[in-house]
C-alpha cells in the first residue's frame, strides 16, 4: 500500500486522531470480527463442529459454524475480540442486520441482533442520528438496525412496520435477483418497480425507513429515486465507470441517487472494485471513491465497506463454490478468501482516512466521506413533534405517546443549562421546535433568532421527576412555537 510512503509520520498520527475524533460509519458493516481477525485454531475447531452436526453436507456446515460463531461472538469466547475489533477501528456507528428472507428468518433475527443490544452495554441502538452522536459523545457505538433482504415480508407491509418498530431504519429493496419489489442487479432483464414495489416505497417512505439500492437493477434503482419523496442510498455499491462488475452503479444511477439527497457507500470488495481480486488495494476503492465526488460532490459520498465478514477460510471457499451461486451470483463470482490490500482487518479501517488525506482530501472532506454525509441523512428525518394542540407527538406508526427520558440541555455556546434556564426564553424568541426520530430517544433542535438558540438532547432513561418536568416543559415551548406562527400567519 502506497498511503505510507506519500504521508509523513506526522501526517500519518495526524490520520488517526481524524479518524478517532470523528463520527465514522460504515453504511454495510459486516465485521467488527473478519476472517483474518479470528483465531487460526477455530479453523478446525468449527470444521470439526459443522461436520458432525451436518455430515456430508457441506453448505449446512457451512452455516452452522456461521451460527456457532455469532453466538461466540455474542456472548461467548469470540466476544472479547469483538468488542476489541470495534473499538480499534474507529467505527462510530455500523449497521446490524436483520435477515428477511422468509417471516421465520426475520424473527429469529431480530432475536439475535437484539441481543447483541442487551448484552454490550458498550454497544447501543441508535434509531436516530442523534442517538449516533450521543453514542459517539459518550464513548460507546452505535448498531443501525438494516435489512438487505425483503422477500419475507412478502405483501405484509404490516412486517415492514414490525421491522421499523424494532429499529429497523435502512431496507434494501432486492438482493441479486427479482423479488416483489423489483429487480437485482444480476437479472438480464429488469423492468423496475412493480407496483406494489411502488407502494413499498411509500411505505419506507412515510416509517422513515432510508431506501436502499445497493444491490438493485439499473431501472429499479432510477424508479426507487423517482417514486421516493425522501433520500435514497446505495450504502454499498462502487462506481461503473472505474470497473464495470454488475454490482457496481452507472453514472446515471449515481446521479439519481445524489439528486434524491442520498449518498453512495463505496464498498471494499476486492471482487467488486478491481479486475484482478488476489491484487485489489486501498488505492483501488479509493479510485471509486474520487470518481463519485468528481460526478456528484463531496456531500453524496460514504463508506460501507462490506467485507471482511466473520467466517474461517474453509467457510469461505465453501460459500463461494456452494452458496453464493444460489443467492444470484454467477459461478466462480462473489466473496472468497481474498481481501483489499491495504483493509485486511477492520482494525485497519483508519487506513480510508489516511488514503483520503494522501489523495489530498481537506479535513471537512473526509469527515464528510468517512462518516458525516452518512449521519446527516438522518437530519432529512426531523418531523414537528408537536400537534395543533402542543401535544407531544411521536410517528404516524405509533401515533399519540408519551415520550420517555432525561433531558440535557445546553447555550449557544455550548454550556449546559437548564430547561427552566431556557424555558423563559422562548417567551420573547420565535422558536420552532423539530425533533429526530421516535418515541424512544431523539434529538432535537431549537432553532431561534440569533441571541437564543439552545438544544435539547433526550436520552431514554427514563426518570419519573425528570420526565413531568420535561413534558410541562416542552407542551409550552411547543404550545409558543405554534401561536408564533399562527401570529406570523395573520400578520
Amino acid at each position: 500500500m502506497s498511503l505510507r510512503h506519500a504521508l509523513t509520520d506526522a501526517q500519518l498520527r495526524h490520520a488517526h486522531a481524524l479518524h478517532e475524533d470523528s463520527i465514522v460509519i460504515d453504511m454495510l458493516f459486516q465485521g467488527p470480527i473478519g476472517t483474518y481477525s479470528l483465531p487460526e485454531e477455530l479453523e478446525a475447531e468449527l470444521l470439526t463442529l459443522a461436520q458432525a452436526a451436518h455430515p456430508g453436507n457441506e453448505a449446512e456446515q457451512v452455516r452452522y459454524a456461521s451460527e456457532l460463531i455469532r453466538r461466540w461472538y455474542t456472548n461467548g469466547k469470540l466476544a472479547d475480540l469483538y468488542e476489541a475489533c470495534w473499538t480499534q477501528s474507529g467505527i462510530t456507528a455500523a449497521c446490524r442486520q436483520l435477515s428477511v428472507r422468509t417471516q421465520d428468518s426475520l424473527m429469529r433475527s431480530i432475536v439475535s441482533v437484539q441481543e447483541e443490544f442487551d448484552r454490550k452495554p458498550w454497544l447501543v441502538k441508535a434509531r436516530t442520528a442523534g442517538e449516533v452522536e450521543l453514542a459517539h459523545e459518550n464513548g460507546q457505538r452505535a448498531g443501525i438496525v438494516t435489512s438487505q433482504e425483503a422477500e419475507g415480508y412478502g405483501k405484509d407491509l404490516g412486517l415492514l412496520e414490525l421491522a421499523y418498530d424494532f429499529g429497523l431504519r435502512v431496507q434494501q429493496l432486492t438482493y441479486n435477483n427479482h423479488n416483489l419489489i423489483g429487480a437485482g442487479c444480476m437479472e438480464p432483464n429488469d423492468a423496475g418497480l412493480s407496483r406494489f414495489g411502488m407502494k413499498f416505497v411509500a411505505k419506507c417512505n412515510e416509517l422513515g425507513i432510508i431506501v436502499d439500492t445497493s444491490h438493485c437493477g439499473r431501472q429499479t434503482t432510477l424508479d426507487a429515486c423517482a417514486h421516493s419523496e425522501r433520500p435514497v442510498v446505495a450504502t454499498h455499491t462502487g462506481a461503473a465507470a472505474i470497473y464495470g462488475h454488475d454490482r457496481c452503479k452507472s453514472d446515471e444511477e449515481i446521479r439519481a441517487i445524489a439528486e434524491s439527497g442520498g449518498v453512495i457507500g463505496v464498498f471494499a470488495m476486492p471482487w467488486f472494485v478491481a479486475p484482478d481480486p488476489e491484487h485489489s488495494t486501498l488505492d483501488h476503492v479509493l479510485d471509486h471513491v474520487d470518481h463519485v465526488v468528481d460526478l456528484v460532490g463531496i456531500d453524496s459520498v460514504g463508506i460501507g465497506t462490506d467485507w471482511p465478514m466473520p467466517q474461517t477460510k474453509w467457510m469461505a471457499l465453501e460459500f463461494k463454490r456452494l452458496i453464493a451461486p444460489t443467492i444470484g451470483f454467477a459461478p466462480g463470482d462473489g466473496p472468497s478468501t481474498e481481501w483489499i490490500h491495504g483493509l485486511k482487518d477492520y482494525r485497519e479501517l483508519s487506513n480510508v482516512t489516511a488514503g483520503l488525506l494522501a489523495r489530498g482530501y481537506d479535513d471537512e472532506g473526509v469527515v464528510k466521506i468517512i462518516g458525516g454525509n452518512t449521519v446527516n441523512l438522518g437530519r432529512s428525518d426531523e418531523i414537528n413533534i408537536f400537534d395543533a394542540g402542543g401535544t407531544l407527538i411521536d410517528r404516524l406508526a405509533y401515533g399519540d405517546q408519551t415520550f420517555p427520558g432525561t433531558i440535557r440541555t445546553q447555550n449557544a455556546s455550548g454550556n449546559p443549562t437548564s430547561l427552566a434556564a431556557l424555558a423563559p426564553q422562548t417567551i420573547t424568541a420565535d422558536w420552532a421546535l423539530a425533533a429526530v426520530g421516535d418515541g424512544y430517544g431523539s434529538y432535537a433542535s431549537l432553532n431561534g433568532d440569533v441571541g437564543n438558540p439552545g438544544t435539547f438532547v433526550f436520552a431514554p432513561v427514563p426518570e419519573p421527576e425528570t420526565y413531568a418536568l420535561m413534558l410541562a416543559g416542552l407542551a409550552m415551548v411547543g404550545t409558543l412555537a405554534r401561536r408564533r406562527a399562527e401570529q406570523r400567519k395573520d400578520a
